[in-house]
């Protein structure tokens, strides 16, 4: 993945750039990779083993997306932490 990103503060983050995924054909081993214009949305942040981090990212495809898991919809939720374990110094 190849990102540069815009925007990075306590509640969020967003990349813009290349997604890159192997197609498998004929096999994941001799399959090709292949780039996909994404931007990442990085939101929710939680304390994730005493370290601060965003616990869902998004990533979205502006144009053509990936084959499947993404992504008939051009979005993916790629990380998903559980609320609770959202820090109460986080809240609000």
């Amino acid at each position: 993945m190849d990102l540069r990103w815009t925007k990075w503060n306590r509640s969020e983050a967003l990349a813009i750039g290349v997604w890159q995924q192997n197609n498998c054909r004929p096999s994941c081993a001799g399959g090709t990779f292949l780039d996909y214009r994404v931007r990442l949305l990085l939101t929710n942040p939680v304390v994730h083993e005493d370290r601060r981090v965003f616990g869902r990212i998004v990533a979205i495809f502006p144009r053509a997306a990936p084959p499947y898991p993404a992504y008939a919809t051009h979005r993916a939720v790629v990380l998903n932490l559980p609320d609770r374990q959202m820090h109460p110094a986080l809240e609000g």
